[in-house]
């Protein structure tokens, strides 16, 4: 996997896309104190609301929940007809990933919305705001877990496929894709075709924006998910199918991550997955104490 591997510099991206969004970009900088790479996720918000909910992405992406809860929190009050930071919100308090679903608060979060799905999703300002709340309330349906995350995953892959410019749909459904694989009984076929969609996803997402924090962590945490040799099927460019484990394959991600956020302690931390793995010893201690140094700060 080729991937350029540039200093993080920029902060969090807050240009808004003109098709189906109404109001004018907000002011390009936020806080020069947090760097958490760059994230372009174009919404209805208004240019306060947008500059809350780009950040509250940014540290969902790095698994940093209850500060993104917050930033969510903000975008919700500078702009009450804003649906979108709901639906986010309700996704901090269940990190699958760490093995937590506290469904019951993100249902809290989405009933200060909307008393039921349908009339949240009619809060929806365009049909693509539209589609990630539908694929939020799936995965927190009245379901079991594995079902919860299946609807997540699907919905996800939809909006992923349907535009494969949108760069958040793609992150987001790596992820919802990694969760599903990670605590659900999945049949090996099953298992290979959403593994692979899950490196797709990811890796468009690393290409095309090498500065972005959920494509390389979701990058790494694949070398989680499929600790083990890769499979025939999974050879999805000719320069993988010669690496024999994913974490091989991920390890440009795994040196970049922490350049991109180098102000996220979960950034920090996440490359020593792989060096621990590859037995990169020396790489693995520096790793966790980024990450230490990243916690105080």
């Amino acid at each position: 996997m080729q991937v350029s591997v540039l200093l993080a510099t920029l902060l969090l991206s807050t240009a808004l896309a003109a098709q189906d969004h109404s109001h004018a970009p907000p002011p390009a900088s936020p806080p020069a104190a947090v760097r958490l790479g760059t994230v372009h996720f174009p919404t209805s918000g208004s240019p306060a609301a947008q500059r809350e909910f780009i950040r509250g992405i940014a540290l969902l992406h790095s698994f940093t929940y209850e500060a993104a809860a917050r930033a969510f929190g903000d975008a919700e009050r500078a702009d009450e007809k804003f649906a979108l930071p709901y639906w986010f919100e309700a996704l901090t308090h269940s990190p699958i990933l760490w093995g937590i679903d506290d469904a019951p608060a993100a249902r809290e979060v989405l009933a200060r919305l909307g008393p039921t799905a349908n009339e949240r999703l009619a809060k929806a300002a365009t049909p693509r705001e539209r589609a990630y709340g539908a694929a939020v309330e799936a995965f927190f349906a009245d379901a079991d877990l594995a079902t919860r995350l299946r609807g997540f995953a699907d919905s996800m892959v939809v909006l992923a496929r349907r535009d494969t410019t949108d760069r958040e749909a793609s992150a987001f459904a790596s992820l919802a894709q990694q969760m599903y694989l990670g605590h659900a009984t999945v049949p090996q076929p099953e298992y290979d075709a959403r593994l692979a969609d899950a490196i797709r996803f990811a890796t468009r997402v690393f290409n095309a924006n090498p500065q972005h924090p959920g494509a390389a962590h979701y990058l790494i945490h694949l070398s989680d998910v499929h600790p083990g040799p890769l499979s025939p099927s999974l050879a999805l460019q000719p320069d993988l199918a010669l690496q024999p484990t994913l974490a091989q394959t991920v390890l440009p991600a795994a040196y970049a991550y922490a350049r991109i956020a180098p102000d996220a302690e979960h950034a920090q931390h996440m490359p020593s997955h792989v060096f621990l793995k590859l037995g990169f010893w020396d790489e693995q201690v520096a790793s966790n104490e980024r990450a230490w140094h990243a916690s105080i700060a």
